[in-house]
């Protein structure tokens, strides 16, 4: 199998690396990003990515986006509360500039799954 070594985000960002069957049907992305100097978590269904004229991770495309501050984290009883804000739009672009960290989630849905996936 030829490999791109010199595309490391093709890989991790495709899912290109998995056998045919195992392959993910969505890739969720959660990224935080400063804004107004509050760490705010960003996070959405991978829809592109694109790359510089240098080769290097410029943007990601993101739906069915959701944020919320990193201060809004779980509450000290451990009580899991409606932490996360949709954002408005059909399509999210977030700078791999300004990402101070990214996750890479893969989700293979299950026969009773895919329909219920907008």
């Amino acid at each position: 199998m030829f490999r791109f070594h010199d595309a490391p985000w093709y890989y991790l960002l495709t899912g290109a690396d998995f056998e045919k069957q195992d392959e993910p049907d969505l890739i969720y992305v959660s990224a935080i990003v400063e804004v107004g100097k509050e760490a705010v978590l960003y996070v959405g269904v991978l829809n592109n990515f694109y790359f510089d004229k240098d080769g290097q991770l410029d943007r990601l495309i993101l739906q069915r986006v959701k944020r919320r501050p990193m201060s809004a984290d779980k509450s000290a009883d451990g009580q899991d509360i409606e932490r996360f804000y949709p954002v408005d739009g059909d399509s999210f672009v977030l700078r791999y500039s300004e990402a101070i960290t990214l996750n890479i989630q893969y989700v293979k849905l299950t026969a009773n799954e895919v329909g219920t996936v907008a």
